[in-house]
């Protein structure tokens, strides 16, 4: 004999109600369980992909800043061609200015004697000044472009600089570029609150389904 069935009318329903009160709470558990795994499975997900993604911007960057850096020193070198020297070249500021009013992300642009004095820049206030980093040392060293950060106008910058070298293959001078890292903290923000607003929205149509 069933036992629910053996019990008066009032407690049946009592009873009835209360397995069904059990089995709801049972499978809101589970379900709470489920998108709490979810949401952490989604979250690790997005903070990765957020990762690379801010990873490859910053490639990217340092991609379009060598690139200018490079059609600078392809300017230098075609003046050398000539028999100039480096210091017989004149005016070159004209360019260094140019190429910062050109392309929004470049913050400075100059040009630096393998000693570090800085020849040419579209900062006037700049020239014959000292340039000495690590990244410069290392690019002129080593005749070789190199990525690396400095600190211009108070603020932090990503750097490249890109060797010129004359017909001995000797450095001559240097291109030195730099574009400030607020750029990458600002694409950051923005693919951070992108991924984090597909993740939720996901999140919340697994959950409805």
């Amino acid at each position: 004999m069933n036992p629910e069935t053996s019990l008066p009318v009032p407690t049946r329903a009592r009873y009835s109600l209360m397995s069904v009160f059990s089995r709801t709470s049972i499978k809101f558990k589970i379900g709470l369980i489920s998108s709490a795994f979810l949401a952490l499975a989604m979250g690790v997900n997005t903070y990765a992909g957020s990762r690379i993604m801010v990873r490859e911007s910053t490639r990217a960057l340092q991609s379009e800043m060598e690139t200018i850096g490079i059609m600078l020193r392809m300017q230098l070198e075609r003046l050398l061609q000539f028999g100039l020297t480096i210091d017989d070249i004149v005016g070159f500021e004209v360019q260094c200015r140019e190429a910062v009013e050109k392309y929004d992300i470049i913050s400075y642009s100059m040009v630096v004697r393998p000693d570090g004095e800085v020849l040419f820049s579209n900062d006037p206030s700049l020239q014959g000044t000292s340039l000495n980093d690590k990244a410069f040392k290392k690019s002129v060293s080593r005749a070789e472009t190199v990525m690396g950060s400095a600190v211009y106008c108070g603020s932090s910058h990503r750097s490249v600089t890109i060797p010129v070298l004359n017909d001995l293959d000797v450095v001559v001078c240097a291109i030195r570029l730099g574009f400030p890292e607020s750029i990458l903290e600002q694409q950051t923000d923005r693919l951070l609150k992108t991924s984090f607003g597909v993740a939720v929205s996901s999140l919340m149509v697994a959950i409805l389904l």
